[in-house]
């Protein structure tokens, strides 16, 4: 438990609950973003964020080769 808590005080993860709080107010106080380049930035690093997480536990459990990667066998 202890350690779950000192891992929630990483910076990364700082950083994405922010992204997500963010996230939530601009889409339930409905606040329209009117610069194009500023709307591009947020969703680009919100989609960033997402991806990195959601794909981070994954990787771990392709140790296994797949048939494709092994090579010539001749």
């Amino acid at each position: 438990m202890k350690k779950k808590l000192i891992s929630l005080i990483d910076l990364k993860s700082i950083i994405t609950l922010l992204l997500v709080i963010t996230l939530i107010t601009v889409v339930f106080a409905n606040v329209a973003i009117e610069d194009e380049a500023i709307k591009a930035i947020f969703i680009s690093t919100i989609s960033s964020c997402f991806t990195y997480y959601f794909t981070k536990k994954g990787q771990g459990a392709k140790t296994e080769q797949s048939p494709n990667e092994e090579g010539d066998r001749e």
